[in-house]
């Protein structure tokens, strides 16, 4: 919850430092109500540091990251702390990721190279309404549904392994020995 002091609780989670950083920097000049509790190098070290910390309202993460990537982090978020909100920056916007991470709850998404004050619209907009998707991400997202009928450019014998791959169902195919 926002504080007593009517701040939005922020936590800042990237291995690049000097991005890191500088997103720190950047928060605390787009207003007096954004207050950066946690910053950490990865999901691990943020989950590390929330035990010792109060709760963000916020979270701003990265995608790619050693020890625990954004997808790892975002499932542990949704399931340890459903209170904390996330927005996604990365460079990385290709579709898939775009909708894995959707369905992870995550709340927007930004690319690295987004305009500070799109930056301050994502957090202000998910804050009070929940969320904020830009028009690129919104008009990648239309595209990709309404051309969900295409012809797909994998066999179907990859299409039926990578459904099971990412079910449950797979388990239920259990016991493969690996070698």
């Amino acid at each position: 919850m926002i504080d007593n002091q009517g701040k939005i609780k922020i936590g800042v989670i990237d291995d690049h430092q000097l991005f890191r950083q500088g997103l720190i920097q950047l928060i605390q000049f787009l207003g007096s109500e954004y207050d950066v509790i946690i910053s950490a190098s990865s999901g691990e070290d943020f989950l590390k540091k929330i035990k010792a910390n109060e709760t963000p309202d916020l979270v701003l993460l990265d995608i790619e990251m050693p020890q625990m990537n954004g997808y790892e982090t975002a499932t542990l978020l949704r399931e340890q702390h459903s209170c904390i909100k996330v927005i996604v920056i990365s460079m990385n916007e290709e579709e898939t990721d775009l909708i894995k991470m959707l369905k992870l709850g995550v709340r927007g998404f930004l690319n690295k190279d987004v305009d500070p004050n799109e930056l301050k619209r994502a957090i202000d907009s998910v804050i009070t309404k929940g969320y904020h998707y830009t028009d690129r991400l919104t008009g990648r997202l239309i595209s990709i549904l309404q051309n969900d009928d295409e012809e797909p450019t994998i066999s179907n014998n990859e299409l039926i392994y990578i459904k099971l791959a990412c079910s449950e169902d797979l388990i239920k195919l259990l016991p493969i020995k690996c070698v």
